[in-house]
């Protein structure tokens, strides 16, 4: 069962990235608000604190597929509604912040989705984008979401990285790091180094 299972996955994966990504230039504001859109329709959300800090007038923009990381985003976000669910409905907040990093003469947008639920819980942690790392066994999803949304912000060009809080407030980070418009993607290049 569990071998079917996992073949399942990455067949579905597979199929994700079969596809070769568009290349618009995007304010990653405009998907993360869409994104937020997809996931109240979908999850009760109706009480949870949503912040997108995100800065309209920003110039910094990716090239990439919006619908791909739409995919992203929705995945993420409803991960921290999940980690939010109190039993009688979500409870807490969630709030999208960004940060400009420059390294090696390259620039990359990092964007960073915050919950103020119980956090990652350490065991997992290491194998987390792994298929069915999750722990909350539940009608909540599938347990590919994480797997794919990595796969598809490697596509781009950026890495996809998790952790808790720092210090005594609990709760998730997801990171989001992407290469900024004018950093060639797809492709190696010396003026574009990992983050």
């Amino acid at each position: 069962m569990v071998g079917s299972l996992e073949l399942l996955c990455e067949s579905l994966i597979y199929i994700s990235r079969a596809r070769e990504p568009s290349r618009t230039p995007l304010h990653l504001r405009e998907i993360v608000e869409e994104s937020w859109t997809l996931v109240s329709l979908d999850r009760d959300a109706r009480a949870i604190g949503f912040t997108n800090s995100l800065n309209d007038a920003t110039e910094e923009q990716v090239l990439g597929d919006p619908d791909r990381l739409t995919q992203v985003f929705v995945n993420l976000l409803r991960n921290a509604v999940d980690a939010l669910d109190t039993g009688t409905g979500p409870r807490g907040s969630i709030r999208v912040s960004h940060e400009i990093i420059e390294r090696e003469g390259a620039r990359w947008i990092s964007v960073r989705i915050t919950d103020d639920g119980p956090g990652i819980d350490p065991a997992v942690l290491p194998r987390l984008f792994e298929p069915f790392a999750s722990t909350r066994l539940d009608s909540h999803g599938t347990g590919l979401g994480l797997a794919v949304a990595e796969g598809i912000i490697k596509e781009h060009g950026g890495v996809l990285i998790a952790g808790n809080r720092p210090g005594p407030d609990t709760g998730a980070i997801f990171e989001v790091v992407l290469p900024v418009k004018d950093c060639p993607l797809f492709e190696p290049s010396e003026s574009c180094p990992s983050p």
